[in-house]
């Protein structure tokens, strides 16, 4: 396993032990949803904690809450993370896996920043609260897989050639609208504004998409979900998951019905709640 090797240095228990992991379900990979980061975040975060436990540091018994960090925590957490090759773009993936709710990275370039080695000033990215009532559908069909690794760098790298022109719009639109609808549970002014962020960051990958969507599929659900009168949504990542940000769960359940009878045959349709911290129970004995 990658990720045991690259941290064996920086943690000792991984010199002297024999470890194995057992994993009843997984994410699927390469859909919009950033699952490769997040099992590398659960994976050294539960090495780190290892480490602690075999050191004497911490209680075999763990709180629920064991998995926050302190300052110093988080500058560990990182720097292992990107031992393993994550956290290279954003510091979105590992936000959302400490704090969970509401991300809201600037990016590289943002004051001076070219890379992750650079800074370890984590106010660059902000965690925020998103309100608990609202859900968030996501949509996915089997017609390709997202882009990652390799292929996915060249993708940026190519976009990274030319100028964000709607960077300014980007950043109004996150700061005057997105965070404060959020704050406020204002729905209409959130999903406005959700929905436009969504295609100004489609336009910047237009030139290696073909449209601000990634497919003919994606731009239908796009559509059809916006002439519902819902306008928060888009495409997640590179996609193909579609996601639209609805104001409760009847609403969001009446928006799968509606939508399910389009879907292609094994996709799926799924209403998730606001996701807090990742937490552990337990470690075992």
């Amino acid at each position: 396993m990658s990720i045991l090797r690259h941290t064996s240095e920086r943690l000792p228990i991984l010199a002297d032990s024999t470890l194995s992991f057992q994993w009843p379900t997984l994410p699927e990979p390469h859909i919009g949803f950033g699952s490769g980061t997040q099992f590398a975040c659960a994976a050294v975060r539960l090495l780190m904690l290892l480490n602690d436990w075999n050191s004497n540091t911490i209680e075999p018994n763990l709180a629920s809450n064991r998995f926050a960090l302190d300052k110093n925590g988080r500058e560990e957490f990182r720097a292992l993370l990107h031992d393993v090759g994550r956290c290279k773009r954003s510091h979105i993936g590992s936000n959302g896996f400490i704090d969970g709710g509401l991300i809201y990275d600037l990016g590289l370039g943002y004051e001076g920043i070219t890379n992750f080695q650079d800074t370890q000033d984590i106010q660059r990215t902000q965690s925020h609260g998103f309100p608990e009532s609202w859900r968030i559908l996501a949509l996915w069909e089997p017609h390709y897989s997202g882009d990652a690794g390799e292929k996915e760098q060249a993708l940026f790298d190519e976009c990274s050639l030319r100028e964000n022109p709607f960077r300014d719009e980007m950043i109004q639109l996150a700061q005057g609208e997105v965070l404060p609808g959020a704050q406020a549970q204002d729905w209409h002014r959130f999903s406005q504004a959700i929905g436009r962020y969504g295609e100004c960051a489609g336009e910047v990958f237009r030139s290696v998409q073909g449209d601000v969507y990634r497919s003919e599929r994606i731009r239908f659900w796009v559509d059809t979900i916006r002439s519902l009168g819902i306008h928060g949504v888009g495409q997640s990542s590179w996609g193909p998951v579609v996601f639209a940000i609805l104001p409760d769960n009847e609403q969001a359940q009446w928006l799968k019905n509606h939508l399910e009878k389009h879907l292609q045959p094994q996709g799926w349709i799924r209403i998730a709640s606001p996701a807090g911290p990742a937490t552990v129970t337990h470690l075992p004995s």
